[in-house]
């Protein structure tokens, strides 16, 4: 299955949320994850307290460009083990994506892995969208901000295009924010032609924390709040059963 995350900006906790679903899958279901970086900050990286060695979508689309691609290049010189179970791709810096390489790349990780994660660029951005036509489900975070849903706004056409397969999180949701709730924000996406399930993460500093400190593995094996915790297997419980 292919999990691509996505927000109409930056600042959501995009990354974060991506990182945080992938480890969860990892370390607590035992499932073998391909954690792919497409934007070209690289930070996963830091939040996973990891080399800065890369094995990129670069050396994917050398490997494509010379014909030398087959499973073992890809396993040697495209992805690396970060903790057993959790492999990463990094993303590209000379290299545009092209409809063909997200297409080869997503084959050859599907097959390879129980699930892959994109970690897309925000809005509309030439190396993700061809992403998004391979993804079985894709993620938009946004948070419990009403001039976000304006970026919405601007990119609804674009949004429109994949509301089949779209579901929204609201990061950082607070129940004690009166007057601009789940139900407000639904009604807003609904109008905006984006009739598509929504789920909330609750608002926890503990997050930032492990964050700043490059220690999400910490937040996921024993410091993560329990309504987090929950929360988000949700989420990935929501990702599982729609595409099955």
């Amino acid at each position: 299955m292919i999990i691509a995350f996505t927000s109409p900006r930056k600042g959501t906790g995009q990354t974060v949320t991506a990182t945080l679903a992938t480890l969860q899958l990892t370390l607590k279901r035992s499932l073998n994850i391909n954690l792919v970086d497409i934007n070209s900050v690289r930070d996963i990286e830091y939040y996973l307290n990891d080399t800065p060695l890369a094995r990129s979508l670069d050396e994917f689309s050398l490997l494509v460009s010379t014909k030398a691609l087959d499973e073992d290049t890809f396993k040697r010189k495209v992805i690396k083990e970060v903790v057993p179970g959790l492999f990463m791709t990094s993303a590209p810096e000379q290299f545009v994506i092209t409809k063909d390489i997200a297409e080869e790349f997503t084959n050859y990780s599907g097959r390879l892995f129980d699930h892959t994660i994109l970690d897309c660029v925000s809005g509309a951005q030439r190396n993700s969208t061809p992403f998004y036509e391979h993804a079985d489900k894709i993620v938009m975070v946004v948070t419990q901000n009403r001039r976000l849903l304006t970026y919405v706004e601007e990119l609804q056409e674009y949004y429109k295009n994949y509301k089949d397969k779209l579901i929204v999180v609201i990061n950082k949701y607070s129940d004690n924010i009166h007057g601009y709730g789940i139900a407000d924000i639904k009604k807003e996406l609904k109008d905006l032609g984006l009739d598509v399930p929504v789920l909330t993460l609750p608002d926890t500093p503990k997050v930032i924390e492990e964050s700043n400190d490059n220690n999400l593995k910490s937040f996921i094996t024993k410091s993560g709040p329990k309504n987090y915790i929950d929360a988000l297997d949700v989420v990935l419980d929501t990702l599982l059963t729609e595409v099955e």
